[in-house]
């Protein structure tokens, strides 16, 4: 019978990036400055505009929508089912959790395995963009950095051998 063991680096950073959805979870509000501007227009999408008074004030208009639409289009997809307030605090996590796990993904496919040093990845999470609120760049950040791990052409170290034969980084 195999037994799979979680050795003690890669248990610290899975608890580090559990620790990291700690402060956003606790509070009705987290402290992100542009959250409350993104719950407010995810709510206004998830149905809130379509609400007497506010249907008289707002409404959703897609028309001219073509960057940075991503929670947007979460808000209008999920919003009524799970309600814009789930749909926000998950779209907030999503966006200071992800980054993170991208770089701890392409840390392990470059280097292999769990080291300590993967610890510093959650450092980031609470820099200047995810205390600015960015979710739609964070996010995509994030999912870029997972790319890059899944698909196997756009690999980093190849990206990095091809960097160094044309001189562009020197070895």
């Amino acid at each position: 019978m195999a037994r799979h063991s979680i050795s003690v680096p890669g248990l610290a950073v899975g608890l580090a990036f559990i620790a990291l959805l700690v402060p956003l979870l606790i509070v009705g509000v987290p402290p992100v400055l542009d959250y409350p501007n993104h719950f407010a227009r995810m709510w206004l999408i998830a149905g809130g505009a379509q609400l007497t008074p506010l249907n008289q004030m707002y409404a959703v208009d897609w028309s001219q929508a073509s960057t940075n639409i991503g929670i947007d289009l979460l808000a209008q997809t999920f919003g009524r089912l799970l309600g814009a307030g789930a749909v926000a605090k998950t779209c907030l996590m999503a966006s200071i959790v992800l980054p993170c796990l991208g770089c701890l993904l392409l840390h392990r496919k470059v280097f292999g395995g769990a080291h300590w040093w993967q610890l510093v990845f959650v450092y980031p999470a609470f820099g200047k963009t995810g205390l600015a609120g960015f979710m739609n760049f964070n996010i995509g950040v994030g999912l870029a950095l997972i790319g890059a791990v899944i698909d196997d052409a756009l690999g980093p170290v190849e990206i990095w051998d091809s960097r160094i034969e044309l001189g562009v980084i020197q070895a």
